[in-house]
């Protein structure tokens, strides 16, 4: 199937429900449920070290240790071994707007702009243009290993799995009989989950800008500056701050203009270094402390190091369309735009030299998953989040027409996402023992 045989979202419903249905002779739903290993398994640790290139050497360790505390943690900073992995079963030509690292701790709440806190996706740094199943299976995967973390049998995780993908499933027919007015609405104005949130909103509720500024600076004089507790924390020189200042400078021109016109009344007062994650240590990432003229008030923007996606990656390896992107801190924003409920107005993008960098406010009201948040049937209730989150954003980027007649009314598909998650849980399991194996080794040998 050439790219030239996609079917446009402008086309005639029928011509769209007949190329999601054709999509089937090609990429049968039950072809999706297979996972086996046809290499050496070792091409695993090669892509984790592939991975560990442009890094900050000094905090490859710290990574590594991140990585190692459990199959979970290996697999949520192991996205570029699951992107070529995808590659197993053929892709689908019904391409969305990817999270592209959909795994169940990059879904949570986040404080909007207007005060309230909502549910969605909140981590773009994989973001891309692809398969809509790519996102689907990566996120099956994880509910898996993170229900297994807490204590779930696999019966329960399958269950999970499945609740997630039936969710999926049928918002996206439901989707597919609306207008696309009526669909964006939808995502706008859509119902929270709240037996899952309430917990969740109650933990974020204390992450407030407060709260933060109390964790991260300290008074000096009649200003605050950040506390300096290298690595995770280090401030950077004062001669530094100028090539800070002309980046925002910058990243003001991504702004809308209201937007521009607020931050007239911040000036940049301290940067530090941040060690933030698992998958993006060893990137670089700083924080910028912004106050008004009598230090009355005060505010703190990320500057997230932004490069090539994993799942690009994958694309160009399969021979599938890939967009060129100029700037990757512009590919994260314009994804990020494109997939949330509700845009924050202080997402943009800049350069520090040759460095490309996303930028938004330090993540408030931030809240995800936790061993304790997934006992019982809470596992289950947050993946059916998920899978509804999910198809609200992959409808508006996507075809949902295409996308549901390809999915089709039977479980088919979301038996086979439940088979398919299990294997590759288990296969994140076998890679992460590998990966803490090679982790002592290596350290083992420098200390001799």
């Amino acid at each position: 199937m050439s790219e030239l045989d996609i079917v446009p979202k402008y086309a005639k419903t029928r011509d769209r429900e007949a190329f999601g249905k054709a999509m089937r002779a090609s990429v049968p739903r039950s072809a999706h449920a297979k996972w086996q290993v046809e290499h050496a398994r070792a091409v695993a640790i090669e892509r984790i070290q592939q991975s560990l290139q442009g890094r900050i050497p000094s905090l490859i360790s710290l990574r590594n240790q991140r990585m190692a505390a459990s199959p979970f943690a290996y697999f949520r900073g192991g996205a570029s071994v699951m992107s070529a992995d995808l590659l197993h079963v053929p892709p689908t030509r019904l391409f969305v707007q990817l999270c592209g690292d959909a795994h169940v701790c990059n879904f949570g709440t986040f404080a909007r702009f207007d005060g309230s806190i909502g549910f969605d996706v909140n981590d773009f740094d994989e973001t891309y243009n692809g398969p809509f199943e790519w996102d689907l299976k990566r996120l099956a995967a994880s509910i898996v290993l993170a229900g297994r973390e807490s204590k779930h049998a696999d019966s329960s995780c399958g269950e999970a799995v499945r609740s997630c993908v039936s969710t999926y499933r049928l918002l996206m027919k439901e989707l597919a009989n609306l207008s696309p007015f009526e669909v964006l609405r939808r995502r706008a104005n859509r119902e929270e989950h709240a037996r899952i949130i309430e917990s969740l909103v109650t933990k974020a509720r204390h992450k407030t800008p407060a709260r933060l500024l109390e964790d991260l600076t300290e008074a000096r004089g009649d200003v605050r500056m950040f506390k300096d507790a290298p690595p995770l924390l280090a401030r950077v020189g004062i001669g530094e701050l100028p090539r800070f200042a002309e980046a925002i400078e910058t990243y003001t021109k991504t702004l809308p203009p209201e937007t521009r016109a607020i931050l007239q009344a911040w000036r940049l007062v301290d940067v530090a270094f941040k060690v933030v994650g698992v998958g993006s240590v060893g990137l670089a990432c700083y924080v910028a402390l912004l106050a008004t003229g009598d230090n009355l008030y005060y505010s703190i923007l990320q500057f997230k190091e932004a490069r090539e996606s994993t799942v690009e990656v994958a694309m160009r390896a399969a021979e599938l369309p890939v967009y060129p992107w100029a700037h990757q801190g512009q590919r994260v924003i314009e994804g990020q735009r494109a997939m949330q409920t509700h845009d924050d107005p202080f997402v943009g993008y800049t350069s520090l030299g040759s460095m490309q960098l996303m930028v938004r406010r330090l993540a408030e009201n931030k809240a995800a998953i936790d061993n304790a948040s997934a006992q019982g049937d809470a596992l289950a209730s947050y993946a059916e989040a998920t899978g509804s989150v999910l198809a609200l954003s992959h409808a508006v980027t996507g075809d949902p027409v295409a996308i549901a007649a390809y999915l089709g009314n039977s479980d088919a598909f979301d038996r086979a996402m439940s088979q398919f998650a299990v294997a590759y849980a288990d296969q994140a399991n076998d890679d992460f023992a590998e990966f803490a194996r090679n982790i002592a080794h290596t350290e083992n040998t420098m200390g001799e």
